[in-house]
């Protein structure tokens, strides 16, 4: 990094804060400027809704004074008279002027840039900052001032100020790089600060895009404040920037409100940067490129400051105007503070607050600092606008008190060549016409000066070069760094997903356990009711079954003593047949033999047919008595097969029973096994708790990966052995210099900071030194070892050699290089080890998620077991409900066969009787 003179370094000190009285401009350094803000006001014409209100015109517009005096339509208290307060500025202008007699209004567009706008272009070719900023109410003509009615129009009456301003930029840059001394290269960026955050216009680059691009503002020692990664394209015409311009205002945040039909609701801020590079040729005929004067210009279109009781805004644009009013308040602020260190000379230097507000950290340097700076304040002419007008003006006025010490930005070096080119050109005008001698020591003199000019121009152009290198390394260093946090990010998402898919997975385990754990639960509740329900169903059928046996029994029972009696009377009766028919058999023959005796023939056939007709009768009855027997045989042969069919009935009531006790065991065994499934499912609970035990230890695991994200460092011993041709001859005269430079050359050979290097100290033999060296564990001794071997320290002794001499500002530039190298090839093995780390966080985010998807298997494996275990148990109800169907069948069938049993059994009652009638 290149350091500023010692004058301008005093000056900066001087302007820190102390307890000394704050005055800029008792002391200013060479090439330094104090100059006020320039601040003027233009009055823009009534709008139609002010028209309508009827109320008088509140400004009064004084050219010749540049004065501007705001009246009161009536006294705020009784007996008071009007009062008018006026103020005093650079320019006015208002649009109720009359035109000249070229048809041009004084307040018009041309005249506005002509004072305000061609100033900036002026300044910025000659190296010094600008800024132009619009303050005022909202809808009072900022835009209209800055951008015109058109902002493609470059030649039209409505043309603002910036059409305007890249038109004659365009124009004198054509010019100056005409005279063949330098080339100017114009960079351009245009960003809006909406609700307190910072975004890139140009960024998006089309029309309509949703997402805005933020950006940061930094403040840099010697840059100033600077907006951290705005994207800045090189522009050559006109055309671009105007281009540029529309599509910035395509995206920027505009709405309508009450007070302004095309509200802008940011603070925009348009710049232009120039770089000027300048050229010359040396004694031998080679052209020398250096670097020359830069500048910058600011053109900023505030948002205007309203009243929420005027433009009646809600929700989102009431929060636009809480943040617009609160950059406002605080650039009054900032306005009011630097004024009156300004105007007061005892008033004691603080530090505004310009860090309060996005806005005014960008413009930071615009109001007390590097810049020459312009403000156009646009006021309403209405008395419906009355306070607004009012605050307005004094804010302008007071931005007039604000004092900025500017500087030509140009780097010293460039500097002393132009001044040694002028006074070479001053000298060759004083050659002409002069005395021989006095020619000859001039000509001495330019000689020295031209070798001296090409020397400077040629240290110049290599340290461009290493500038150049310089930025290289800080665009590498900001891109390491940027890696880094995006490496850090993308750690801390993994974590978060870690965390948050691990937190997943125990609410989903907790709620599927609670789920199975319920469903088992309500199955089991289920299986029992059911076995409660099936138990009373059988024991009420068993109950049923044997009541209707033990009726039966006793109703074959009673059949039997029936028969048996009837059995009985049968053998009685033919006990009593038998012995009448022998009875009769004994009277007929008794009552033959009478009649044989007798000797009555006639008499003895009577008898005889008599006889013969009683025989026919009795072996009638002997026939109805055979057939009464068969039909007794038959009812013995029908209760037997009653009889049988009662042991087969109990039989088949015995064997549903076995069945029953059989199926009781099936459901003991199918409710142990519910029973093993709920040690299963306590089985899986101790799983997932080994699971949590896993996820512990894999967060601890984690926990030490990101411990080894900061790599630990160790401190090892090096001995460095010098050739002869490195070793300086005046070692033994300023050794302690020498320390220093060789601990920094170890340090960038061994791609670590300065400070890594300690106990350093010469050996006795010399060409010889050893030292600690304190580095990552990542870095092996061997590769140091190695890098301080392959390293070249030629350039070690070229820097004591400018150590020991005067230090120059070149050596410093050299050492800050070297610095940065140190920290960049830091930084790179710093990246190394973040994506070996990051290989190693995915690698084991790899072995993470094929255990979770291991575990998800076997639990996929075990709900498809449980799915088993249920459709089984769903299986055996259905069979138990089919059998218990089948058992209800077969009892209906048996009661069916019992009812039909009695029926034939009491029609043979009912016949038995009939013949027994």
């Amino acid at each position: 990094m290149i350091s500023m003179p010692n004058a301008v370094a005093s000056w900066i000190k001087s302007r820190t804060p102390s307890p000394t009285f704050y005055n800029p401009c008792d002391v200013l350094p060479p090439n330094t400027e104090a100059e006020s803000v320039k601040v003027a006001v233009r009055v823009r014409p009534f709008l139609e809704r002010e028209l309508t209100s009827s109320l008088p015109t509140i400004v009064i517009v004084h050219y010749e004074k540049n004065t501007v005096t705001i009246c009161e339509t009536q006294p705020r208290e009784m007996n008071q008279k009007i009062s008018h307060k006026t103020f005093q500025f650079d320019s006015v202008f208002s649009s109720f002027g009359c035109p000249d007699r070229f048809g041009r209004v004084a307040g018009g567009q041309l005249e506005v840039y002509e004072v305000i706008g061609r100033p900036l272009v002026l300044n910025a070719f000659k190296g010094y900052n600008s800024c132009l900023f619009a303050y005022g109410q909202t809808g009072s003509g900022k835009t209209y001032t800055m951008m015109g009615g058109d902002t493609n129009s470059l030649d039209g009456d409505d043309s603002g100020v910036m059409p305007r301003l890249c038109r004659e930029l365009f124009e004198t840059l054509a010019r100056v790089e005409a005279e063949g001394h330098s080339r100017w290269r114009v960079l351009v960026g245009y960003v809006e600060v909406y609700n307190e955050r910072v975004s890139d216009l140009l960024a998006k680059r089309r029309r309509g895009a949703k997402e805005d691009v933020f950006v940061d503002v930094r403040e840099h020692p010697t840059r100033g404040v600077f907006i951290e990664g705005q994207q800045l394209p090189e522009v050559s015409t006109v055309r671009e920037v105007l281009d540029l311009v529309e599509v910035g205002n395509g995206i920027r945040h505009t709405a309508a409100t009450k007070m302004n039909e095309r509200s802008s609701r940011s603070h925009a801020i348009f710049m232009f940067l120039l770089h000027e590079e300048r050229s010359m040729q040396t004694a031998t005929g080679q052209a020398i490129t250096t670097a020359g004067m830069n500048s910058r210009i600011n053109l900023v279109d505030l948002a205007g400051s309203e009243r929420v009781a005027q433009s009646e805004v809600v929700g989102q644009r009431f929060n636009e105007t809480r943040y617009i009013n609160l950059s406002l308040t605080t650039l009054g602020r900032v306005i009011d503070m630097l004024a009156e260190m300004a105007t007061n000379k005892n008033s004691q230097w603080s530090t505004p607050p310009y860090r309060d507000s996005k806005l005014t950290y960008i413009l930071k340097d615009s109001f007390g600092g590097n810049s020459k700076t312009f403000m156009i304040a646009t006021v309403s002419p209405s008395a419906l606008n009355y306070e607004e007008t009012l605050s307005t003006l004094r804010y302008a006025s007071r931005a007039r008190d604000i004092v900025n010490v500017t500087r030509v930005n140009e780097d010293p070096r460039a500097r002393r060549i132009r001044e040694l080119e002028e006074q070479i050109v001053r000298m060759r005008c004083d050659i002409e016409g002069k005395d021989p001698s006095y020619v000859a020591g001039l000509e001495e003199k330019l000689v020295l000066l031209e070798a001296e000019a090409q020397k400077r121009a040629a240290d110049l152009q290599a340290l461009e070069k290493e500038r150049e290198k310089n930025e290289i390394h800080e665009r590498m260093l900001r891109a390491t760094e940027a890696m880094r946090e995006q490496l850090a990010v993308k750690a801390g998402e993994l974590q978060l997903q870690v965390e948050f898919s691990k937190q997943q997975q125990a609410v989903l385990m907790s709620r599927y356990h609670e789920k199975l754990k319920s469903a088992h639960t309500l199955r089991e509740k289920e299986l029992r009711e059911q076995e409660k329900r099936h138990k009373a169903d059988l024991l009420n059928c068993q109950k049923e079954w044997q009541l209707s046996v033990e009726r039966e029994m006793k109703s074959s029972l009673n059949l039997s003593a029936l028969c048996s009696m009837y059995l009985l009377q049968l053998k009685e009766m033919e006990t009593r047949y038998s012995e009448f028919a022998d009875f009769i058999n004994s009277y007929s023959d008794l009552v033959l033999e009478a009649l044989f005796s007798s000797g009555s023939c006639a008499g003895a056939l009577d008898s005889f047919a008599v006889s013969r007709d009683m025989e026919e009768s009795f072996a009638a009855k002997m026939r109805e008595c055979a057939l009464l027997a068969v039909a007794v045989e038959e009812a013995e042969e029908r209760l037997a097969k009653v009889d049988a069919e009662n042991s087969n009935l109990i039989a088949e009531v015995r064997r549903l029973t076995t069945k029953l006790v059989s199926f009781e065991e099936d459901l003991v065994k199918a409710i142990n096994g519910s029973a093993s499934s709920m040690l299963d499912l306590e089985g899986i609970k101790l799983e997932h708790a080994l699971t949590q035990k896993n996820n512990t230890s894999f967060q601890q695991e984690l926990y030490h990966l990101q411990q080894r994200l900061s790599p630990q460092s160790i401190t090892t011993r090096h001995v460095k052995q010098f050739p002869e041709e490195e070793w300086p001859t005046n070692v033994e005269s300023s050794l302690h210099g020498l320390e220093d430079v060789i601990k920094a050359d170890i340090g960038a050979a061994c791609m670590l900071p300065y400070h890594s290097v300690s106990n350093f100290r010469f050996l006795p033999q010399g060409n010889a030194c050893e030292f600690d060296v304190t580095h990552p564990e990542l870095i092996s001794c061997e590769r140091i070892d190695g890098n301080l071997a392959d390293h070249t320290y030629n350039i070690t002794w070229n820097l004591y050699n400018l150590r020991c001499a005067e230090k120059t500002m070149h050596h410093n530039a050299t050492r800050e290089i070297a610095e940065l190298q140190r920290q960049i090839h830091q930084h790179k093995c710093t990246i190394t080890a973040l994506e070996e780390e990051k290989r190693i966080i995915k690698r084991e985010q790899q072995q993470f998620q094929q255990k979770v998807k291991e575990r998800d298997e076997q639990r996929s494996k075990e709900e498809q077991l449980l799915r088993r275990q249920n459709e089984n148990l769903e299986k055996r109800i259905k069979e138990k409900e089919a059998y218990n169907e089948l058992l209800q069948n077969k009892s209906n069938y048996m009661q069916k066969e019992i009812q039909d049993t009695q029926e034939e059994i009491t029609e043979i009652m009912k016949t038995l009787c009939d013949e027994r009638t």
